[in-house]
């Protein structure tokens, strides 16, 4: 699997696209709460690469 935020929020629209066509209210629940929990773990991702960044630069600016 891809780990990539945006591949997570690609599959994230995919899963609330099929909760907003599916004819099962609670296969519709489920794709909604799967869609929920795939942007989470985009964010969750993206705030991890961020803060990796960050730690970084203020490495590199101690070290001058």
């Amino acid at each position: 699997m891809s780990c990539n935020s945006q591949d997570y929020r690609q599959r994230a629209q995919l899963c609330a696209t099929r909760a907003a066509i599916c004819n099962s209210p609670a296969a519709s629940q489920k794709f909604a709460d799967l869609a929920i929990v795939w942007l989470m773990l985009a964010v969750q991702l993206e705030e991890e690469f961020s803060d990796e960044g960050a730690q970084q630069s203020n490495s590199s600016a101690r070290a001058q």
